[in-house]
């Protein structure tokens, strides 16, 4: 189960996650495209750390040979990427934040097959609990809105893929970190950063030049680069030793009310009554999965209850 610390650390995440969004739509209104926002993002959290891990060169050495630690690294830099180039396709905002959170429903078919963990009915209805809080908040009163008008199908297999890239990159970080204890988690989180560092800058190298930065989008980058990556990506690589596939792909859901509540708070953004009422659901479903027992709990009673 998770302990207190895998929880804390889990939080710390989802609010530096939480904060990825308005960060972003800050930085964007300078005028900065958004791909080349992105590689700079991670480009300078790798830069930032470079120095401190020279001094355990042979341990992140040995890290980048690790098969899935470029697992990890590839499918996350699949969920940002396709998430990315699906948004700038003609589909609504709401559809495109519905699909790329599906990863709620991917991890409960993947985690039995990679991991081994047991599904419990208590977890698919948080799940579908979930579910059911992202589309009302998608949806913010116009569900047919999600799909009438014209939307592109390519945009749509773009951020299905990015979902897919999300569930892996959970699974396989709960694998590695459950199954070896000897990782460093700066090491990994390093190792990781740099492969997607790369990607997103072959990407913004593919679509455009990488432009230098205008000077106005330099506090937005940096809270970008502290909060949103260098901390947040510690915190969750830190949490998942002790946090179940299942019980965060549940949790992170509660990054999109973080981002709201930012919003809210500095943007002046203004939300109906679909927005509150989904995000109650989404705790709901919150609640319910942390009160599930995960299958070694339930492996750990058993035997009491047969004597």
């Amino acid at each position: 189960m998770a302990n207190r610390s895998g929880y804390t650390a889990l939080t710390i995440a989802i609010l530096g996650w939480g904060a990825s969004p308005p960060l972003v739509e800050v930085g964007l209104k300078t005028g900065m495209p958004a791909v080349p926002y992105l590689a700079y993002r991670f480009l300078l959290a790798a830069l930032l750390l470079t120095p401190y891990m020279l001094l355990k060169k042979q341990q992140t050495l040995r890290l980048f040979r690790h098969p899935l630690v470029w697992m990890i690294g590839i499918s996350e830099s699949m969920g940002l990427i396709f998430q990315y180039l699906g948004q700038q396709q003609q589909v609504p905002a709401g559809l495109s934040a519905l699909l790329s959170l599906l990863f709620l429903l991917i991890v409960p078919f993947l985690s039995p097959i990679i991991l081994g963990e047991q599904l419990r009915g208590q977890h698919l209805l948080a799940v579908a609990v979930g579910l059911v809080g992202v589309v009302l908040i998608a949806a913010d009163g116009d569900f047919l809105g999600l799909i009438s008008g014209s939307i592109s199908i390519l945009g749509v297999v773009l951020l299905l893929l990015a979902a897919v890239g999300y569930a892996f990159y959970i699974v396989f970080t709960s694998k590695l970190r459950q199954t070896d204890e000897s990782v460093d988690t700066f090491g990994l989180f390093y190792s990781v950063l740099v492969i997607v560092a790369v990607a997103t800058l072959i990407l913004t190298l593919l679509q455009s030049q990488l432009v230098p930065p205008p000077t106005s989008i330099y506090p937005w980058l940096i809270l970008l680069v502290i909060f949103s990556t260098l901390i947040a990506f510690v915190a969750y690589f830190e949490a998942m030793k002790s946090v179940s596939a299942n019980l965060a792909s549940v949790l992170l859901l509660s990054q999109v009310l973080v981002a709201f509540i930012l919003e809210f708070l500095f943007l002046s953004a203004e939300y109906s009554i679909w927005i509150y009422i989904g995000g109650g659901v989404i705790v709901v479903a919150m609640i319910i999965a942390v009160l599930t027992p995960t299958s070694s709990e339930v492996s750990d009673v058993s035997p009491a209850q047969g004597d």
